[in-house]
């Protein structure tokens, strides 16, 4: 089994790019990923694996280059870890069955009952 580079709680950190990671890794575009973002991600990086990252955030393939490499290393621990441990139940609400509608006994004018 391959060695995973981020741990657990660092790949539910990084859920909020998976959408960036994804569109880097698959369709070669990163759009409208904010800053905020990309230092998170590379604060994340940077505490897995002690690199440090060139922040040159104004550079856009810089941007693109990072967010592909930290994207196929995402993917590769998700598929270690089995990507069911990682989303938290927080994410996604339990589904729950719509409470029985109280038909009322009333009969209005319109009714042809």
């Amino acid at each position: 089994m391959d060695k995973m580079i981020f741990n657990k709680e660092q790949l539910t950190a990084l859920y909020d790019a998976e959408i960036h990671f994804k569109s880097a890794t698959t369709q070669g575009i990163v759009k409208n990923c904010p800053r905020w973002l990309v230092d998170k991600v590379a604060d994340i990086y940077e505490d897995a694996t002690g690199s440090k990252v060139n922040r040159n955030w104004g550079c856009s393939v810089c941007v693109f280059n990072f967010l592909c490499l930290v994207g196929k290393i995402y993917f590769k621990d998700l598929q270690t870890q089995g990507e069911n441990d990682i989303v938290s139940n927080e994410s996604e609400p339990p589904q729950t069955e719509a409470p029985e509608t109280k038909k009322s006994g009333r009969k209005t004018k319109n009714s042809h009952n």
